[in-house]
């Protein structure tokens, strides 16, 4: 995945959200030079939890529906990613692009119908 700065993130995450998700409503929780915070709200129960770190390269998705986090992909000690249905499993994988994490979150909602 290419460097980033919080700013380019914020917009590619926001760009990405309105194309698979086109009624979603990110909402920035924090955004310093450092680090972004953003939630993308799908429904009234479910959203997507977005962590940017820059100097350590951090990134965390983790799709939530009603309060439990239910998918996930991060990089923590490598990518890897939370499946559905076992989210404390860690499933290696290979370094995804934005798009490529979008697409799997939209699967997974598609797939449990939660959109």
């Amino acid at each position: 995945m290419r460097d980033y700065s919080v700013d380019a993130f914020q917009i590619k995450v926001q760009d990405l959200a309105g194309y698979y998700f086109p009624t979603s409503q990110p909402e920035v929780q924090e955004a310093n030079r450092l680090r972004l915070k953003m939630r993308v709200v799908l429904s009234s129960d479910m959203f997507i939890d977005v962590f940017y770190g820059v100097s350590k390269k951090r990134i965390d998705f983790a799709l939530v529906k009603a309060a439990d986090r239910v998918f996930g992909i991060d990089n923590l000690r490598g990518w890897h990613r939370h499946p559905f249905g076992e989210v404390e499993q860690h499933e290696a994988m290979e370094e995804p692009t934005l798009e490529e994490i979008f697409l799997e979150i939209e699967r997974v909602t598609k797939e449990e119908d939660f959109v």
